[in-house]
């Protein structure tokens, strides 16, 4: 059987030997593709256009797109058999990438490492997306950069599902994707430059535990179950060609050293970036997205810890949600009786992206539309498929929807509240508070406050300070200095293992109520 795949101007052919479902052919194609569930089949969020040799649709597919997409061809890949000859359509990868960090502060490289026709790759690898940057490492000039979607999507939206594809024998395949994606950028950037990968003398990756022992291929095992401790935080160079083959003239691959298993390399060179390190005063970061990794400075130690928010800040998981692309509300905004949206691109609307969603159910509450407790009043339910529903900008908000929303901001609020207990500190006595990560830099502190996902006295305090896990990375490339206080930095801050602490399970069982 032939399969063909498209999206935009480029076309792949393979040849499959046996029927396949059209998930797992996905991942092993290594094709960018969002499946949150990891092709478990529970989120039904899967939907891709197939034409040609297919299996009949299964009953939830016929019940989840109705008859006018299955007439287009639209299909839920974990429900879809190839049984011959036919063609994938993949969408154009358009979304909205936090790639950029705010270059002000302290922050700067010291004696630079490169010759003079030395590159260097910079590269933070998150759980969501992935952006690389090209260094000259005699300027310390930055020459170009790139952000797509992690190509791990396939395996699961979140860390807990691809640790789960790894362990279940799907190791070396997300090795290979992430490596490829790598080695993709930066072919493009080289491209784009005019100048052979040859001159990629040095690179530094970053990203999560989990996402380091993906990249590398080696057993994850160690943090998926208790005591939950990783048998390496990395911190070393990599003279061996990890498989990103635009990178094999590297004299080294260099992975920053991690904090925790659940406090990463990305936090590590976040706090960097930040100058956690430098700064007086009691300061407070952020990385919020799919995991929430805090970290609190105060009186010359910083202590972190870690938080699984889940995928719904990224659009996905979410009935009404889609990822930050062109057409996404982004910006929804109320005056306690009208309500206005702006969408990414100010294209048609496709759905909320995290934002979005978090502004949306901030309005639901300014409105009157649910209570205090997150249950959509009587007077604006909208029952489908036996589910309650509300309406905003158009589009169905699920009470699965706001529960899952709950869930994730109430981590993220214990996660913080749990290290300002443990230190004897309030919310007020914060200096700064600081928002890093790509989803963090586009909320809207207001909403994230009305909502309860952090505490209102950081609402004119907080600042986002953009994709700063991968501004420390090139401070890391370009300057010793740098990796030795980085090293530093993840050495001296002391991890706080939530896991079963019983001040976090209280917090979050109380933070789950909307303020």
């Amino acid at each position: 059987m032939k399969v063909t795949v498209r999206r935009g101007n480029e076309t792949h052919e393979y040849e499959e030997e046996k029927r396949t479902r059209a998930s797992e052919f996905l991942k092993r194609s290594g094709a960018a593709f969002s499946m949150p569930c990891g092709g478990m089949g529970r989120c039904l969020n899967c939907r891709v256009t197939i034409i040609g040799g297919l299996s009949e649709p299964a009953d939830i597919e016929k019940k989840a797109l109705g008859d006018e997409l299955l007439q287009k061809g639209v299909r839920l890949a974990c429900y879809t058999f190839i049984e011959g000859d036919c063609e994938i359509v993949l969408g154009e990868e358009n979304d909205v990438i936090m790639s950029d960090f705010e270059t002000s502060g302290t922050s700067r490289p010291g004696v630079l490492r490169g010759g003079a026709e030395s590159v260097g790759f910079a590269a933070d690898i998150g759980t969501t997306t992935v952006c690389g940057y090209l260094y000259d490492l005699k300027t310390g000039e930055m020459l170009s950069k790139r952000a797509g979607k992690n190509a791990q999507g396939t395996f699961g939206s979140d860390v807990i599902s691809r640790i789960e594809a790894s362990l279940g024998g799907n190791r070396e395949a997300l090795c290979k994707c992430v490596c490829d994606q790598l080695g993709d950028m930066v072919f493009s950037m080289c491209r784009e430059l005019k100048i052979e990968t040859k001159r990629v003398k040095k690179a530094v990756l970053t990203g999560n535990t989990a996402m380091l022992y993906l990249l590398t291929g080696k057993d994850i095992s160690s943090i998926s179950k208790a005591p939950f401790e990783s048998e390496t935080l990395f911190g070393g160079e990599y003279k061996w060609n990890i498989g990103i083959q635009a990178l094999r003239f590297c004299e080294e691959i260099y992975l920053p050293k991690c904090m925790g298993a659940y406090v990463g390399a990305d936090i590590t060179c976040s706090s960097l970036a930040t100058d956690l390190d430098r700064k007086s005063g009691r300061i407070l970061m952020a990385d919020i997205g799919t995991n929430g990794e805090i970290v609190l400075k105060h009186d010359g130690k910083m202590i972190s810890c870690s938080t699984a928010a889940g995928p719904a800040f990224e659009g996905s998981g979410l009935s009404c949600g889609v990822t930050a692309k062109e057409g996404a509300i982004s910006i929804v905004k109320t005056d306690g009786k009208n309500i206005s949206f702006e969408t990414i691109g100010g294209a048609e609307p496709l759905g909320f992206c995290g934002s979005g969603i978090i502004d949306a159910v901030a309005a639901l509450l300014d409105l009157g539309m649910i209570d205090e407790t997150g249950r959509i009043e009587d007077d604006f339910i909208i029952e489908k498929d036996g589910e309650d529903n509300v309406r905003m900008c158009g589009f169905l908000i699920s009470q699965k929807d706001i529960r899952a929303i709950q869930m994730g901001k109430a981590a993220i609020r214990a996660g913080i509240e749990t290290l300002l207990q443990k230190e004897d500190l309030k919310a007020e006595d914060i200096d700064e508070v600081l928002i890093a990560g790509g989803f963090g830099s586009f909320i809207n502190v207001k909403s994230a406050c009305r909502i309860g996902m952090i505490p209102p006295a950081f609402e004119n305090s907080a600042k986002a300070v953009g994709n700063a896990a991968a501004k420390g990375a090139a401070e890391i490339l370009l300057s010793d200095e740098n990796r030795t206080r980085a090293i530093c930095i993840a050495e001296k801050t002391k991890v706080t293992d939530l896991t079963g602490d019983p001040v976090f399970t209280d917090l979050y069982i109380e933070n789950m109520m909307f303020c």
